[in-house]
């Protein structure tokens, strides 16, 4: 899987830390649990989060306008229109995925859902879904798509489950039909 230059994923996830805003999630058919397993094990760089972002206004440029996608949400997930993961990471609190999908005529919707519930393993585990509806879209252009998702829910609900503290999550991720794992670090 091509990666993206480590440098610009940082700068685009210091940007987005802490801004966030999804519509609530449908209810749907839940996640196949057998579709993950720990296949790539990818250990997410909490280097990000050190990192000192800014919130001033500096009157240019087009760094004022990095907005994540969407925020993590407890729902279960739809069924999903087909695409394709070309890039996914997790980066302190931002899961960073660019998708490729056919369309370009309609509007198209995307819910990054948890059932809200921890694994009783030795390190806790969640299985978060990306789903994706076209809307209805006809056309048939390629639409590549770089995404930014708030997971900081994930570190909100360990702190309530587990205690205040730092600890590790081992993140599943099925998005595209392709399960990915992580370890997250709860700070």
């Amino acid at each position: 899987m091509p990666r993206r230059p480590p440098i610009l994923v940082t700068l685009v996830a210091v940007l987005a830390i802490g801004v966030a805003g999804c519509p609530a999630a449908p209810d749907g058919p839940a996640p196949d649990d057998d579709a993950t397993d720990d296949d790539d094990v990818i250990d997410d760089d909490d280097d990000a989060a050190d990192d000192d972002a800014s919130d001033d206004d500096d009157g240019g440029g087009d760094d004022d306008d990095v907005q994540p996608t969407g925020e993590l949400w407890i729902c279960t997930p739809d069924s999903t229109d087909p695409y394709l993961v070309t890039y996914v990471d997790l980066i302190a609190h931002l899961l960073v995925v660019d998708v490729i999908f056919s369309g370009g005529c309609e509007v198209h919707f995307w819910t990054l859902c948890w059932d809200g519930n921890f694994s009783d393993d030795s390190i806790p585990q969640v299985t978060l879904a990306l789903t994706h509806w076209e809307n209805w879209d006809e056309c048939d252009s390629e639409v590549v798509e770089y995404q930014l998702w708030d997971v900081s829910l994930l570190d909100q609900r360990y702190e309530a489950e587990f205690g205040p503290g730092s600890g590790v999550i081992q993140v599943h991720l099925v998005a595209g039909g392709t399960p990915y794992t992580f370890i997250h670090e709860v700070n």
